[in-house]
Order: structure tokens, then sequence, then C-alpha cells
């Protein structure tokens, strides 16, 4: 397991500009940062990430690693994806860079929550530590956090949480420190989810975990606790208790469930954001666009229309109406790529489709733009293993139960399989019917909620292969 330290410096800090360049005892405040983390010896690497030549010389000047940011960010965590996106790394562990006595036992701590979890069920751990002073509780640059009786974190806030009425309640006060552990995909999920108001209002990036309802969960070891967050379906593998027997129509999810195809927007996403970048940062152009798509399904629907259109919006008003025809031109021009993708089918999709077929009746139920629907069936050779083939334009019970009637299915009778808990899974279970649920490794957020563990009507998988297993 490769573990590596990264350390967000930026140097325009908005509450004490250049304090990273302050002096203790001989050497800027970073640097002793710098030196400290890599003392520890807890780690493969050690990286400085920063959007300043000052502190990028200082730390390559003396003997130590740096990465400049080529983007800017809202907050340290968003700074460290890019900065990681293409390296090959396990643990991604962030250290405050205002923390030149960073502690190994404090790390070691946050590392130790990975090598305890054999079945990679946590991907994101952090610290806390108890504080009891009034000015302290009192400060907002000290962020606070209360945890449940299982101690899932329930919310962070510069304000003094719970707010003190009864000071005689027995209520303890917890210090969150700014030590987070992620695994890469975890940390790549987070760079990818748009901040939201309470984050934004409170700046503590650890909120934004909690603003799309995930859980975060440890177990209160004096100074550590657990959060729990999958970076791709946000709950927990399901043990194998569901059973199949009866089934006689399997549905299949199109879309990241049979062929890549989320993979394609992130991409265009990113290049979108690129365009604009003369009128705001990416991040915001991403928050931004995901607005404006969300407010425009009820009338353009999912695919990639009305990605486009959206686009287009968003870029007129991110721009006050400044946008010139070239770039809608470049715009337009993104869309017609994606229309253009290949297909590309997931592993193991053809095989398990070819043993089904003969034994099961399958369809497709799918939804976004028909055209390009039908298209991409026709591209992916796989029309000739399904009886049926419907692009809906939503995926909700009562879209479901209407089709299974039609097509005179019963509910008991029916099996799903799809990527999304949201669109694929939840739905059906909730009619009657059984799913089968195979993340997709990355996930729109709009099609991101956290699963009721209780629930026993879907299996969670890994490889659609698995699917034969069980049938």
């Amino acid at each position: 397991m490769k573990i590596i330290a990264m350390i967000p410096a930026r140097y325009a800090a908005t509450r004490f500009p250049a304090k990273l360049m302050q002096d203790l005892n001989g050497k800027p405040v970073i640097l002793r940062t710098y030196e400290a983390t890599v003392a520890t010896g807890l780690f493969d690497d050690v990286f400085v990430v920063t959007d300043s030549d000052i502190i990028y010389k200082e730390i390559t000047g003396n003997g130590g690693k740096a990465v400049m940011s080529i983007k800017e960010h809202e907050c340290g965590s968003d700074r460290i994806a890019e900065a990681v996106e293409n390296l090959d790394v396990d643990i991604v562990v962030n250290v405050q860079g205002d923390e030149p006595f960073t502690e190994r036992e404090s790390l070691g701590k946050v590392i130790e929550v990975f090598r305890d979890d054999p079945d990679k069920e946590i991907d994101l751990a952090s610290l806390m530590t108890e504080i009891r002073d009034w000015d302290e509780i009192n400060n907002p640059n000290m962020v606070k956090v209360i945890v449940d009786h299982r101690n899932f974190a329930l919310y962070f806030s510069r304000s003094p949480i719970p707010y003190p009425r009864a000071k005689d309640a027995g209520a303890r006060y917890f210090k969150h420190k700014g030590v987070y552990a992620f695994r890469k995909s975890a940390i790549m999920d987070f760079y990818r989810l748009p901040m939201l108001p309470l984050e934004a209002s409170e700046k503590i990036e650890a909120i934004r975990y909690l603003e799309y309802g995930k859980k975060k969960n440890g177990r209160n070891r004096g100074r550590r606790y657990r959060n729990r967050y999958s970076g791709r379906s946000r709950t927990r593998q399901k043990s194998m208790e569901v059973k199949y027997k009866g089934i006689k129509v399997i549905g299949f999810d199109a879309d990241d469930t049979l062929w890549v195809n989320e993979t394609y927007f992130r991409e265009t996403e990113q290049k979108f954001a690129r365009l604009l970048s003369q009128y705001e940062t990416e991040n915001k152009v991403d928050q931004e666009l995901f607005k404006t798509e969300i407010s425009n399904l009820e009338l353009y629907g999912y695919g990639i229309k009305g990605f486009v259109l959206s686009m287009i919006e968003s870029a007129i008003d991110l721009s006050n109406g400044k946008i010139n025809t070239a770039t809608i031109s470049e715009i337009l021009h993104l869309g017609k790529e994606m229309i253009a993708k290949p297909v590309e089918l997931l592993d193991g999709v053809e095989d398990v489709l070819r043993e089904l077929s003969g034994k099961y009746r399958l369809i497709v139920l799918t939804k976004g733009d028909l055209l390009d629907q039908e298209r991409k069936m026709e591209r992916s050779g796989l029309s000739e293993y399904f009886h049926h083939i419907e692009v809906l334009s939503d995926k909700k019970e009562e879209n479901y139960q209407n089709l299974l009637e039609h097509l005179q299915i019963s509910t008991g009778e029916f099996l799903m399989v799809g990527n999304s808990l949201k669109s694929d899974v939840l739905p059906l279970v909730n009619i009657g019917a059984r799913a089968i649920h195979v993340p997709f490794h990355t996930t729109w957020v709009h099609e991101i909620v956290e699963a009721d563990d209780n629930n026993g009507g879907y299996q969670t998988i890994g490889n659609i292969r698995e699917i034969l297993e069980f049938l």
C-alpha cells in the first residue's frame, strides 16, 4: 500500500496572507511543516502543493518536493486532488501547511485506519480532540465537530456546537483537526462534487460530505474518528442474503452498466471549464453547470442534447452575456464529439448476456436521448440479446410500474441490473422487484444517494460477471 503526504499551501490566505512564510526559529512555517512530516518516516513520499512561486522555491530550494497547482481551488483537498490525479498511490494524507509541530502519533492514527480495513470499507479518516477551554470553543478559527452515539459525524462548524444553552448538561466539545487521509478514489470523487451552500458559508471542506448525504463513521479512540465514505456507491457492500429464485425477466440499464458513458461527460465538463476559465475558476464553472443541468432536467430531460444546452446557458450566464459565437461553436463541437464516441463495452458484459439470453427474457431499460441511445445500442452489437429496448424519460417507481404492467411482467419475476442505486435499484426494490447493483467507478452527483443497509431486495457486486453466481 503506497502512502503519500500532501501539504496544500496557499500563499494569499484570507485571514493571514503569507502566514506560511512567517519565520519560525529561522525557517518559514511551511518548511518546518514539510520537514516535520518527512521526519515521521510514515510516508513513501511527501509533497507541498502550492499556487505560489515563493513557496515552491522555498521548498525545492531546500531539497524538498513541491508541485505547482495549475487551477484555482476553493480548498486544500481540491488542490491535492489535482496533484494526485495521475500519481500511482493508494492513500493520500492531507497535512495542513500551518502544522509545523505535526506528530508521528497523530498521522499514524489516520493511516492505521486503512491498515485495519482489509475489506476497504473506509475511504476517509480524520482526527478530533476534546477541548474544554471556552475561549477555544467560541473561537471561529477552531472548527468543532459533533458526532452521534456511533461516532457518525453530524456537523462541523466554526460556531460552538452544540450551543451551550445549558452548560451543565454534560455536553463534550471536540476540535476537528484538519488532517484527512483518503483513498485516492475518494479524494478524486470529492474533487468532482461541487461545493454546496453550507460548505461555502462555513468554509469547512468536511461539510461537503455531509451535504451530499454521506455517512461519516468511526470509533472514538481518544483522538481518532473514522469517516465511512464510499467514493462510488456511497454504501457498504451488502451480504449475500438476497434470493433470486423465480426470476424470468432481467432488465439491464445501458449507460455505465453495459458500456462507458459518465467518463465522457466528465471529460467534456473539464474541457468546458477550461473554455470559460477567463470568466470564472474551473471549480465555479463546474458548480454552475451542475445547477443549470438540474434546473433544466424537467425541460430537456437526460442525455447529451440537454447537457449541451445547459453548457450554452451556463456560458451565457457566467460571462454575463459576453460569450462569443466562436466559443458557442466550440461548445457545440464538444457535444458532437460526445455523440461520435465509440461504444466501449464494460468488462464481461457480452459474456454475461450470451450466457443469460437462452435462459431468461432480457430487456434494456435506460434513460436519456432516444436517438443517442438507439445509436449506441446499434454500435454496441448487443441488440441480438434483447427482447425489448425501452428508453424512459425518467426512472422513478411509477415509470417502472407502468412499463412492467404494459409488458405484462410480474414484479416478483423481474430482476433489474444497473449502476445507479437511485435510478436502477431502489425504485425497483420499492415496487417488489429485485435488483443487482454494479457500481461504476464514476457517478454523476445527481445519481448519488445513501442506501438503506437494511433493505434486503438487492445485492451489490464488483463486476457484472458475478451475476451468474446468483442465477
